[in-house]
């Protein structure tokens, strides 16, 4: 059990999966370096990650929120969610132009 194989007393566990907990490990180090660093005054840059497909409405809310140099990171999008990932972003922006201007 993953339990059992934490010796460090101080490191808590952060999901039962071992491979989440050392996911969860990473993307915690990684937070806390990116805020040392803005905090020591590296300039901070504007990004947003998302699917692939949800790209061009992320990047239209930047925009609308005032963050005209956002930077993108698009994560591909399975082949076999393609359709229903533009359909379900199609509906999205369609109600988003109805209803919420």
């Amino acid at each position: 059990h993953f339990n059992r194989i934490m010796l460090v007393k101080h490191i808590p566990v952060l999901a039962s999966d071992e491979f989440k907990h050392h996911e969860y490990m990473i993307c915690s180090a990684i937070t806390l370096a990116t805020r040392a660093a803005i905090a020591g005054g590296v300039e901070p840059n504007i990004a947003y990650a998302t699917s692939d497909f949800h790209c061009w409405r992320a990047g239209w809310t930047a925009r609308q929120a005032g963050f005209a140099q956002a930077r993108r990171i698009p994560a591909p999008t399975p082949i076999s969610q393609r359709l229903p990932s533009w359909l379900r972003e199609a509906a999205g922006v369609g109600y988003y132009l109805l209803f919420q201007r």
